[in-house]
């Protein structure tokens, strides 16, 4: 999935809610993700680091307007995996 692409789906949801922050599943945990990085092969990248603040929705959404094309991908701590859609969760946003 594309940045734009998950940015489309966010923008055109019918109820518009708010999410409190973005986060991956491992192991029945929700995680959140501390961090947006660009990558040497032009990826854009959302990894979970220990003792950092989550990552706001309103710096999640201006990162992906500034990244429209790139590939979105996460770093679960052990390898990287291709984002191919998201789910919510009670006021969470889930990859």
């Amino acid at each position: 999935m594309r940045a734009g692409e998950l940015l489309t789906v966010l923008t055109l949801k019918i109820d518009q809610k708010t999410y409190t922050g973005v986060y991956f599943q491992a192991e029945n945990r929700q995680i959140p993700f501390t961090h947006m990085t660009i990558n040497n092969d032009g990826f854009l990248i959302l990894y979970h680091e220990e003792k950092a603040a989550k990552l706001s929705m309103k710096d999640f959404l201006k990162i992906l307007m500034l990244n429209k094309k790139r590939p979105l991908y996460f770093w679960d701590g052990h390898k990287l995996s291709l984002v191919f859609g998201c789910k919510e969760e009670k006021d969470r946003l889930i990859l």
